[in-house]
């Protein structure tokens, strides 16, 4: 999935009429597959639709992956989840040039169309493109760019689509971390984001939310005429596949270190572990308030229902100003036994895993259960 930025020759080339026509017999679709990138709108990879017609001198690219700049309260809408994306048409070699830039990987595949369904596939992503319809509100788990490819296959053939069986135990959340692995801050960023929505296994079809994945089942996909897709075609070399390090473990590690010196300065130097733990519940607190602002705040339902809350709490702000009062103030005293259960709740969803915890963080959760204990009956 990546929000694709487009050239602005493509923009302008994507905002042309361009009615729809007959297609010659020579005309072919093709699914395009592009390899993740390196920036987080990339991070899961892209996928969209190739039109050759050579003898109508058609080299067409069909991409849901855009959006207007130009849109009102752009960026607020961009953060509230609240932006609408669009189908956009734009021409192939400006797309490729893209990638070629990027050094991403990008191959295609054929989709085995009779001539009546090529032309109208064709009519209907013009006719798309051409109203109000373009325009669709993304979701990132069910409504992307890649989903809008595999709806098309119901288009072309209702019932008779037949999409393969595959393994449908993992959940979201392990789908997204053979993309996230490469980048380990990044992977404990979207760990800490996400709420329960991403601990649900996906059917085959909702496995497609990835491009990979996409490729992969349209691949095994069935049709009345035979398969969906033909052979891959590698347009672009395919990056070599990230092999685990020492890398992957350094939010775990720097995590554990920083426990430890917390721990350390608690019991060596008592007098300024105050200090210490009111700098830690800061940031836990921020950090508490930043996942509500995206549960309550946004329409994102990735980060909705997310269980982090119950540990990172933004009830520890509050608790910054009466930390040496929790034991003869009521306010605090109460304040103290509200997070004390959200701890007992976060505890046992981690033994039950109702939701997947961030594992680099335990350390840190384990400090803050300790120095729960501490202010209250030491």
């Amino acid at each position: 999935m990546r929000i694709f930025f487009l050239l602005l020759f493509c923009f302008l080339f994507s905002s042309l009429s361009f009615a729809a026509r007959p297609l010659s017999e020579s005309a072919k679709f093709s699914l395009i597959t592009c390899s993740p990138g390196t920036e987080v709108y990339s991070l899961f990879g892209h996928s969209a639709l190739h039109l050759s017609d050579p003898a109508n001198g058609i080299e067409l690219v069909y991409n849901y992956g855009t959006f207007d700049f130009n849109t009102p309260n752009f960026t607020a809408k961009f953060i509230r989840g609240k932006l609408e994306y669009a189908l956009s048409r734009a021409p192939f070699a400006p797309f490729m040039q893209t990638y070629v830039y990027e050094k991403r990987g990008v191959y295609e595949q054929e989709i085995l169309l009779s001539a009546e369904k090529k032309q109208l596939l064709f009519d209907a992503l013009e006719a798309r493109f051409n109203s109000p319809d373009r325009y669709y509100m993304y979701d990132f788990f069910y409504d992307n760019c890649a989903t809008q490819i595999r709806d098309l296959g119901q288009l072309l053939y209702a019932e008779e689509f037949q999409l393969p069986q595959a393994d449908s135990s993992r959940s979201f959340r392990s789908y997204l971390a053979e993309y996230t692995a490469p980048s380990p801050w990044l992977d404990l960023g979207i760990k800490v984001i996400l709420g329960r929505g991403a601990d649900k296994c996906p059917s085959v079809s909702e496995q497609m939310f990835l491009p990979d994945y996409l490729a992969q089942h349209l691949t095994n996909s069935q049709t009345p005429a035979g398969p969906f897709l033909g052979k891959k075609k590698e347009l672009l070399p395919w990056p070599s596949v990230h092999e685990p390090s020492l890398k992957d473990h350094y939010p775990l590690l720097l995590f554990s270190l920083l426990a430890a010196l917390f721990f350390a300065i608690a019991f060596i130097f008592p007098n300024y572990a105050y200090i210490a733990d009111r700098l830690l519940l800061a940031v836990v607190g921020l950090a508490g308030a930043f996942l509500c602002f995206m549960w309550w705040g946004t329409d994102h339902a990735a980060t909705q229902w997310n269980l982090n809350i119950l540990w990172l709490s933004p009830l520890y702000l509050p608790l910054l100003f009466g930390l040496k009062k929790i034991k003869t103030n009521k306010f605090f005293t109460l304040l103290h036994g509200l997070l004390l259960l959200s701890y007992l709740l976060a505890l046992l969803n981690w033994l039950i895993a109702w939701q997947a915890y961030p594992l680099p963080l335990l350390p840190i959760f384990a400090y803050l259960s300790y120095r729960l204990y501490v202010y209250k009956w030491a």
